[in-house]
């Protein structure tokens, strides 16, 4: 995890879906890109909404309150499965409970502000 400082942005994903695009969802960030993409930290609530959502492309994603992870299922690859456990990070407001869906990994972009 990054020692940045984090702060709230939002933050959207270009998808296969009718709207054409996965978002806006507030989210955390340090700054930090990976190969140009925007990495978010979402708090719970938010993880649930973006899971639901990236649903309409096909992908299934679901929490598992025992690991306390997000996982995302390849619906072509049923054994290709992304995890994104919680975490905590720390902002100007204190410590929040985050877990990094599609930090690294997937195609996120900085939303308007």
């Amino acid at each position: 995890m990054s020692t940045g400082t984090f702060i709230k942005k939002s933050f959207v994903m270009d998808a296969l879906t009718p709207e054409g695009f996965i978002g806006p969802f507030e989210g955390w960030t340090d700054g930090e890109f990976w190969n140009g993409w925007a990495m978010p930290f979402y708090d719970r609530d938010t993880a649930s909404e973006v899971a639901k959502a990236v649903s309409l492309t096909g992908r299934k994603g679901s929490y598992d309150a025992d690991r306390d992870a997000f996982d995302f299922q390849d619906p072509n690859n049923p054994d290709d499965v992304e995890t994104f456990v919680g975490m905590e990070i720390e902002t100007g407001s204190g410590s929040h409970h985050v877990y990094p869906i599609g930090s690294g990994s997937w195609i996120w972009e900085y939303g308007e502000e």
